[in-house]
């Protein structure tokens, strides 16, 4: 009997340890794939594997963190997805290229309508980006591709009484890029800068707009709300 139970247990380890090895072997084998997939579409940079995050290497989608030879500070992440058709991926290099620049479109586009005095806050997508991207696109053409979808959030001064016009504005400030964002309008003497974020917060603003764009010429929504 104890011979039986040395020998199962025996067995177990093996197996066991057999599954592992497998296991370790796909993992590295869909690694070294998703790298390849971002070497070669970006052919002016170079990426090193730097980590995983999100979902896990079974799962049906795969996320892990590259390190770029020319971006060595930001994040940048590849997606793996499980599909009918294979696996396809994806990633947000554009994204990380192109973020000082996008930040800077939006607070010219804001400042243009509303002076100096407002607040932004700009966090780069963490999805995946422009599928067609590649080491020669543009920033204009990653601004209008649909695929690109910039994420802020604002204040700014005023009351925006006439709703009608005011959105007119912001479509004509934005008709060059795919966003989606929320405005706050502020009726206040004090700088927004340094009161944008406890004011938001205590919904003390006069009303929000809350924009979607599905494409450069498309609202697929454009919505008011009060503030208290």
């Amino acid at each position: 009997m104890k011979k039986l139970s040395w020998f199962v247990l025996i067995l177990f380890l093996l197996t066991g340890a057999s599954g592992c090895s497998t296991n370790h072997r796909k993992t590295q084998e869909k690694t070294q794939r998703m790298l390849s997939y971002i070497n070669n579409k970006y052919t002016e940079d170079h990426f090193e594997y730097a980590g995983i995050t999100g979902g896990h290497l079974g799962s049906n989608t795969t996320k892990i963190i590259v390190r770029s030879e020319k971006l060595p500070e930001k994040r940048i992440c590849v997606i793996a997805s499980e599909t009918d058709d294979g696996e396809v991926f994806s990633d947000t290099y554009l994204h990380a290229k192109f973020a000082q620049q996008t930040e800077a479109y939006l607070r010219d586009a804001l400042t243009g309508l509303y002076g100096q005095d407002i607040y932004l806050d700009f966090i780069p997508d963490d999805t995946a980006g422009m599928q067609s991207g590649s080491s020669r696109t543009t920033f204009e053409e990653y601004l209008a591709d649909p695929d690109t979808y910039i994420y802020f959030s604002a204040a700014v001064p005023g009351k925006a009484e006439d709703e009608e016009k005011e959105l007119a504005r912001i479509k004509d400030a934005f008709q060059n890029a795919v966003v989606i964002g929320h405005i706050f309008y502020m009726d206040t003497d004090e700088p927004i800068q340094d009161t944008a974020k406890a004011q938001i917060e205590a919904k003390a603003y006069e009303k929000r707009l809350y924009i979607v764009k599905e494409s450069v010429s498309e609202y697929a929504k454009a919505e008011w709300t009060a503030g208290q």
